[in-house]
C-alpha cells in the first residue's frame, strides 16, 4: 500500500533471562522487525545498530537492564540465556525508553528468531493475533483512507478462514500519541490513562486561574478610591486617557510578570515533592517541555488582558471634577460587579469541595463493596518457566509441599487471578448445534480442582472440577455472563449441554456466579473456565494464615528453590494487586483535593482583602 513508508511488527514475550548466578523474569521483552528502532527514534549507546537484522541471534539491552545484569562491566559480547533453552549474544545497548511512552522495552530480539522457533506458519496464518504493528505513513497520507482499504485486503487474504470459523477480522489504525489516553482495547501494552480525567483537571486548573484573576479585579476596583484622586490630578495637568490606560496596563503587566516568575520558581522547587505526591516519574520535568513555555506565554498575555481590562478602563474613565470632590460615580454598579465575582468564587470553591468529597466517597464505596470472591491473606507466585522433568508433576508436588506447612491453608493453580482483564481470549465459540456464525469471543481461564474453593466462589448450578471425575479435564465451567451470551435460558438449563469449542464438543458441568474480575467500574465479562494444572504463563495461589508471616514466606521460598532452581521467586499479595486498579482514581482524588485546597485558599485571600478594604 503506497501510503506506508515503513512497517514494524513486535511480539511481546515473557521469559526468565539469566547470566551466571543472576536471573530475572522479564516481561518487557520484544521480538521486533528491523525498522522498529527507527520508528521509535531509538538511540543506540554502543554496539551494533543492525542487531535486529535477519537471523542475528543477538540481543539489545536497555541501559537500565544492562546495568542490572552486568553492573559497570561492558555488556557487549556477553551471553545471556532465555529460559535456559536459547542463548543470545548482547550486541547493542540502547537508551531507556522514556517513562511517558506507551511502550516500555528492556530487551530487543530479532523477529527472525521468533520465526525460526515457531515456524513459517507464524508468518502466514491470520489466526495469530498477538502482534503489535506500527506503521510510518508518508507525510501526505490520510490514515482513515488507508484504513478503508483494509477490508478488501482482509477478504482477499483471509476470506475463506473467516467464513469457515464464522468470524470477522478488522484492522483499525490509531495515532501512537492517542494510545495512552484514548485507547482501551484488550491486551494494551500497559495501563492506560483517561482522557476525561485530564479534561477535568484542565477545567479545574482554569477555574483556579480565573479565581485568581477575579481577586485581582476585585481588589483593583476596591482600591479605586485610593487611585481616583491620582487620576483626577493627572488629568487636570494634561494626562490623556490613552496615557493612563498605558500606565495602568504596564502596572498589570508588572504584577503578572512577578507572579509568573514566582510561580515558575515554586514549580521548580516543589516539583520533586509533587512527583512524589502523585507518583509521577522523577525525571519527568515539565520545565523542559517546549509546550510548557508556550502555555506560560499564553497564560501571561491572557492574564494581563482579562485581569487588567476592567480595572484599567474603570480607573481611566474617572472625571476630574468628580474624583477631586471624592465622588466615584455609580457605586451600586461597581459593588454589584464585585458581589457577582465573589459569588462566582464561592460557587467554584463549593463545587470543588463537593467534587472532592464525591470522589473520595466513590473510591471508598468501590473498596467496600462485596466483590464475589475472597482475597484475604492470598499470596500469588508467578509460575516458573524453567522446569526440570514433567511440568504437571512438579507443579502438583510444589502445591502439596506447601500444603504441609501449618501456615498454608489452601493451594491452587490458575492462569489468571482477579485484578486485571483476562488476556487469554478465544473466538468462534458457540452452543453445540447452533450455527457457527453465532460464535462469540470469550475470556478463558485455566484452573485446577481447588480454584473455586480457595477463592470462595459460588456455584449457582452444577458443580466445579472434581478429582472424582477424570472426565472433567475435558469439561467446562461457565460464569453467568457466558451462559447469557451463549443463549441459554437459565444456568440450570446450561448444565449438561455441550459447547462447540473450535470443532470439539465440551460438556458444561457447572455455572459460576459472576464476580468482579476487575474493578467495579468494569462490566462483567463472559468467562469460560477450563481445567489446567500447569502452564508457564500461570500462577500459584496460596491462602495463608495471618500468623508468622516472615517465617512462612521463608519456608515457601525454600520449597521454591528446591523445586524450581534457576527461576526467580516472584510474588505479590492479591489485595495489593487488586487495589492497584484504583490507583489512578486515588491519584485523581489527591490532585482534585489539592486543587480544591488551592481554590479555597485563593477565595479566602480575596474575601480577606475585600473585608479589610471595607473595614478601612
Amino acid at each position: 500500500l503506497p501510503e506506508i513508508e515503513k512497517i514494524a511488527r513486535v511480539y511481546r514475550h515473557r521469559a526468565v533471562i539469566s547470566f551466571e548466578d543472576k536471573k530475572f523474569q522479564e516481561t518487557r521483552m520484544y521480538y521486533a522487525e528491523p525498522d522498529f528502532p527507527e520508528l521509535f527514534n531509538l538511540r543506540f549507546i554502543k554496539g551494533d545498530k543492525n542487531v535486529l537484522q535477519e537471523g542475528s541471534g543477538k540481543a539489545a539491552l536497555s541501559v537500565g537492564t544492562a546495568r542490572k545484569y552486568f553492573g559497570n562491566e561492558d555488556p557487549i559480547g556477553k551471553r545471556i540465556s532465555l529460559d535456559k533453552e536459547e542463548d543470545f549474544i548482547v550486541s547493542a545497548v540502547f537508551e531507556d525508553f522514556p517513562e511517558n511512552s506507551h511502550i516500555q522495552c528492556d530487551i530487543l530480539l530479532s523477529y527472525q528468531n521468533l520465526v525460526a522457533s515457531r515456524g513459517q506458519e507464524l508468518q502466514e496464518s491470520w489466526g495469530h493475533t498477538m502482534f503489535y504493528t506500527y506503521l510510518l505513513l508518508r507525510p501526505d497520507a490520510d490514515y482513515k483512507a488507508l484504513e478503508a482499504k483494509f477490508p478488501a485486503l482482509i477478504e482477499q487474504q483471509a476470506g475463506e478462514l473467516m467464513d469457515y470459523f464464522g468470524v470477522r477480522i478488522y484492522l483499525l489504525l490509531q495515532p501512537v500519541y492517542d494510545i495512552h489516553l484514548k485507547s482501551h482495547f484488550m491486551q494494551e501494552l500497559g495501563a492506560n490513562g483517561n482522557d476525561q480525567t485530564l479534561t477535568y483537571l484542565i477545567i479545574i486548573a482554569t477555574f483556579i486561574m480565573v479565581m485568581a484573576w477575579v481577586n485581582y479585579i476585585n481588589l483593583s476596583t476596591a482600591q479605586a478610591m485610593n487611585r481616583a484622586r491620582e487620576v483626577g490630578i493627572r488629568k487636570v495637568i494634561g494626562a490623556s486617557r490613552r496615557q493612563l490606560i498605558v500606565q495602568f496596563f504596564w502596572e498589570t503587566i508588572l504584577s503578572n510578570a512577578v507572579s509568573v516568575i514566582i510561580a515558575i520558581t515554586l514549580c521548580e522547587l516543589l516539583l520533586a515533592q509533587f512527583n512524589q505526591f502523585t507518583g509521577l516519574p522523577e525525571n519527568l520535568r515539565i520545565l523542559n517541555q517546549g509546550y510548557f513555555w508556550q502555555f506560560v506565554l499564553l497564560l501571561f498575555v491572557g492574564g494581563v488582558f482579562l485581569s487588567g481590562l476592567y480595572p484599567v478602563l474603570l480607573l481611566s474613565s474617572y472625571k476630574p471634577h468628580t474624583t477631586l470632590k471624592g465622588k466615584l460615580g455609580n457605586h451600586r454598579q461597581r459593588f454589584g460587579l464585585r458581589r457577582s465575582l465573589v459569588l462566582f468564587q464561592y460557587l467554584m470553591a463549593f463545587l470543588l469541595i463537593a467534587g472532592t468529597i464525591t470522589i473520595h466517597q466513590q473510591i471508598k464505596y468501590m473498596r467496600n463493596q462485596p466483590l464475589g470472591f475472597n482475597m484475604d491473606q492470598t499470596l500469588v507466585i508467578k509460575a516458573p518457566r524453567v522446569v526440570e522433568g514433567t511440568m504437571d508433576e512438579r507443579f502438583e508436588t510444589f502445591k502439596l509441599e506447601n500444603q504441609r506447612l501449618t501456615s498454608v491453608q489452601k493451594t491452587s493453580f490458575c492462569t489468571e487471578v482477579p485484578g486485571r482483564q483476562i488476556l487469554w481470549d478465544n473466538g468462534a465459540i458457540h452452543k453445540a448445534g447452533d450455527d457457527p456464525s453465532s460464535g462469540k469471543n470469550y475470556q478463558i481461564v485455566g484452573v485446577d480442582y481447588d480454584y473455586v474453593d480457595l477463592f470462595d466462589l459460588k456455584m449457582i448450578a452444577g458443580r466445579s472440577f472434581s478429582r472424582e471425575f477424570p472426565s472433567d479435564k475435558s469439561a467446562l465451567v461457565l460464569n453467568e455472563k457466558a451462559v447469557e451470551w451463549m443463549g441459554f435460558e437459565s444456568p440450570e438449563e446450561a448444565v449438561g449441554k455441550g459447547v462447540d469449542y473450535w470443532g470439539e464438543i465440551y460438556p458444561i458441568i457447572g455455572v459460576m456466579k459472576n464476580f468482579h474480575q476487575q474493578s467495579l467500574k468494569e462490566a462483567f465479562e463472559p468467562h469460560i473456565y477450563r481445567f489446567m494444572s500447569s502452564s508457564p504463563r500461570g500462577v500459584f495461589v496460596l491462602k495463608l494464615s495471618s500468623s508468622r508471616m516472615p517465617e512462612t514466606m521463608n519456608n515457601i521460598e525454600n520449597i521454591w528453590n528446591d523445586m524450581f532452581p534457576g527461576n526467580p521467586f516472584e510474588y505479590f499479595f492479591l489485595d495489593e494487586y487488586y487495589n492497584q486498579q484504583y490507583a489512578s482514581d486515588e491519584l485523581f482524588g489527591k490532585i482534585f483535593g489539592l486543587f480544591s485546597v488551592m481554590a479555597i485558599f485563593i477565595t479566602a485571600l480575596g474575601i480577606l482583602g475585600l473585608t479589610a478594604f471595607s473595614a478601612v
